[in-house]
């Protein structure tokens, strides 16, 4: 029978080596795990920065002076709160299971450095994949409390990594002007924009962690046969293309790119669209 990776959102086939030694994560989310969880100890410290010295819109006066010291965020006090209680949570499950001595502390940074002295033994653990979960859910709250950007997200469909399946968002925010935006899955793949539709990376872009991509797999996430039309918002066709909106909006309007969609929501054909890419001046 075949074992696949414990974590839920994953389910690709674990290898050999890994049943061998009873691990049960692939190798991919456990190096995901492994850098979610080294990075907990430095969005901790960010937080605990931002409480104090965060501005807020109303300053308290007290006999002519400004209020200063720890601003209570309840968002950003809750999140230091809970990575620090699961933290301690899984230490205490290792300490129970194992017959070890505690940490010592529940400093986060102690917590974290014990965590990663008996990663490869939770690594074997029939729970790992919540704590694989938990881990991440912890770095995806830490991140938006230190990141408030304005943002809409527009939902793709199921993520084409192998054997992932879960929902595929791509997030227009300010934090991705100026540079080529990812589109990730709840799983934690991420995409290129310019690999979901079928063009190569940039020059210099990192590899995205959900491999690599063509125009068959992206007919299967939209679940369109191969050769039918696949439309996508104006904003993920100028990611996808490597330029502004403004450009689309111009193409379209010159009659080199067709407008299909809504009145009020524009969309573009992706194969359109490349043809008018592999021109040398579009423009």
């Amino acid at each position: 029978m075949r074992q696949i990776c414990n974590l839920r959102t994953c389910g690709r086939p674990l290898t050999r080596a890994k049943i061998s030694r009873g691990q049960r994560l692939c190798t991919p989310c456990g190096k995901l795990v492994t850098k979610r969880l080294d990075s907990l100890p430095q969005l901790y410290q960010a937080c605990e920065q931002l409480l104090e010295a965060r501005r807020v819109c109303s300053i308290k006066v007290v006999r002519g002076r400004s209020a200063t010291g720890i601003v209570l965020d309840d968002a950003t006090v809750e999140v230091r709160s809970d990575v620090e209680h699961r933290l301690a949570s899984w230490c205490e499950m290792i300490v129970q299971e194992r017959d070890v001595a505690r940490p010592g502390s529940r400093d986060v940074p102690k917590l974290t450095l014990y965590l990663q002295a008996h990663l490869d033994w939770l690594m074997t653990h029939v729970a790992v994949g919540d704590f694989a979960e938990e881990i991440s859910t912890l770095v995806t709250k830490a991140e938006k409390v230190l990141n408030p950007v304005s943002h809409r997200t527009i939902d793709l469909g199921p993520c084409m990594s192998d054997g992932c399946g879960r929902e595929l968002h791509v997030t227009i925010s300010d934090a991705s002007q100026g540079g080529e935006a990812r589109v990730i899955c709840d799983a934690g793949h991420t995409w290129l924009p310019r690999q979901l539709a079928g063009f190569p990376p940039l020059a210099g872009s990192t590899p995205s962690s959900g491999g690599s991509c063509c125009r068959g797999m992206i007919d299967h996430h939209t679940g369109r046969m191969p050769g039918e039309r696949v439309t996508v918002p104006t904003e993920l066709a100028a990611m996808a293309a490597g330029v502004s909106t403004a450009a689309i909006r111009k193409w379209a309007s010159r009659g080199k790119l067709t407008r299909y969609g809504s009145p009020g929501r524009a969309e573009y054909d992706l194969e359109e669209l490349r043809k008018l890419m592999a021109n040398e001046s579009p423009d």
